[in-house]
């Protein structure tokens, strides 16, 4: 039987879209304190809190596309406590002290966000549910509580996590061989491109230009130039995620991982009661591979997965974004969770490039020197993680000694990625070993302990 392709095609670019976009004219100023290169969720809220710090500072942002065009516009949503790197790796370079300072960062980072989305009048339909991996065999459930008992002794408890077991779990989400539950009781779920607009809106009301269409040819300190124009500033901060390595200051710093999404059409009633969701917990499972959902505020399922292929030389195009044989692997796998979806249609797919530093750990980076600064790399997980850059990186530029600016990834530098092929090989073979280990775990019913080891060292390496 032929299965019908996905319409490929952007959930969240389906609303209207303010004009913010600001043309440069001949005339127009080409002289600021700031220029922030890429409107996407960290320079966007870099330039909210520069001018919280320091009205008088006339701010610019320089996109090549337009705003949200990146990850930050299609995301899967999860506005999360999750960071990309374990607390375990950085109380290994920092110390345990450092970790927990992270993570409580993070959990106030969410207050942050959901305050300024409410103040603003952002409706981007945030919704503080929590997140629940579910666990759906042994293997699964040992990790986890090894993990939650990780979590107490850095002293999370259970206003912050819960391990659940299996009627606590399925009276959250009915998912398919539900053996128990991990819930992160702070995340929340919203809606990517309605942030990122609202975002944009605040901070042109405030007087930041946004100059869209307009791509960066190169760098350097006090200027920036454009194919259209050359425009100069006292501090130049780089905020383009995944498209960092076009650059030759970021070059081998992070690669682009393409992640994808499908979108159910929305879910009837009867339906939904056999899913769950009631709260709009994001979702995902406690498989080695990456997957993401959440429910949507018009109640589709709107679900995600890595395993699309690391393309060569770091090499990022429109054609990628879309990968039909992913798709259909994603519609299975959601399928899978839940079997009611099986005659619901899929309506969109979708993807994009995130960034990735060789040790999985984003950084916030500013040299009062040259007035150069920049801030990504959050594998995945930058909708929160963003806010916080924001705020760091903007008082980092006001010189402000503050808790945000004492965190371990201020100024935390990755070792760059390897030269090609061996970073091709490497990347890709990651992908597969993670296949790999959930289907012998799934086979065998015993941890993939050997295959989940390799990964761990080509990871730390």
């Amino acid at each position: 039987m032929t299965i019908e392709a996905i319409p490929e095609k952007c959930l969240w670019n389906e609303i209207d879209v303010p004009d913010i976009s600001h043309v440069v004219e001949s005339g127009d100023c080409d002289e600021f304190d700031v220029l922030i290169i890429g409107a996407g969720y960290t320079g966007l809220w870099t330039a909210f809190y520069l001018h919280l710090n320091d009205p008088s500072l006339r701010i610019a942002i320089i996109e090549k596309n337009t705003v949200g065009f990146g990850a930050s516009g299609r995301n899967g949503g999860w506005c999360s406590t999750i960071m990309p790197m374990s607390l375990d790796s950085i109380a290994h370079r920092y110390g345990r002290e450092q970790a927990i300072a992270l993570q409580n960062a993070m959990f106030a980072t969410l207050d942050e966000i959901k305050y300024r989305t409410t103040a603003l009048g952002i409706d981007c339909d945030f919704t503080q549910g929590g997140s629940i991996q579910v666990l759906r065999s042994v293997n699964q459930v040992e990790r986890a509580a090894s993990r939650i008992r990780n979590l107490r002794e850095s002293g999370y408890g259970e206003d912050f996590y819960q391990l659940l077991d299996r009627e606590e779990s399925l009276n959250l989400v009915k998912m398919s061989k539900t053996c128990g539950g991990f819930l992160d009781v702070h995340s929340a779920v919203l809606h990517p491109k309605k942030l990122c607009l609202g975002l944009a809106t605040a901070v042109r009301s405030q007087g930041t230009a946004i100059i869209e269409n307009s791509p960066v040819l190169s760098y350097t300190p006090g200027q920036v130039q454009t194919r259209q124009h050359t425009y100069k500033a006292k501090v130049v901060l780089r905020t383009t995620e995944a498209f960092s390595s076009s650059f030759s200051q970021a070059q081998r710093s992070v690669i682009p991982l393409y992640s994808m999404m499908v979108a159910t059409e929305p879910l009837s009633t009867a339906i939904r009661s056999e899913i769950g969701l009631d709260s709009r917990q994001s979702f995902n499972d406690g498989r080695n591979m990456v997957i993401y959902g959440q429910r949507t505020a018009d109640n589709r399922l709107a679900f995600g997965g890595r395993g699309a292929p690391y393309h060569f030389g770091s090499k990022i195009l429109p054609s990628f974004d879309f990968n039909q044989k992913v798709a259909q692997g994603l519609r299975s796998t959601l399928i899978e969770l839940f079997p009611v979806l099986e005659r619901t249609e899929f309506t969109h797919h979708w993807g994009g490039p995130l960034a990735a530093p060789r040790d999985w750990t984003f950084n916030i980076s500013y040299d009062p020197l040259s007035g150069l600064g920049s801030a990504g790399g959050y594998v995945g997980d930058g909708v929160a993680t963003s806010n916080l850059a924001g705020r760091t990186l903007a008082d980092l530029v006001c010189e402000r000694s503050t808790e945000l600016t004492r965190l371990s990834c201020v100024n935390h530098f990755s070792k760059k990625w390897e030269i090609e092929p061996l970073r091709f090989v490497a990347v890709n073979s990651l992908t597969k070993m993670a296949m790999l280990a959930d289907w012998k775990e799934d086979k065998t019913g015993r941890p993939a302990s050997i295959i989940n080891g390799i990964i761990d060292k080509i990871s730390d390496a």
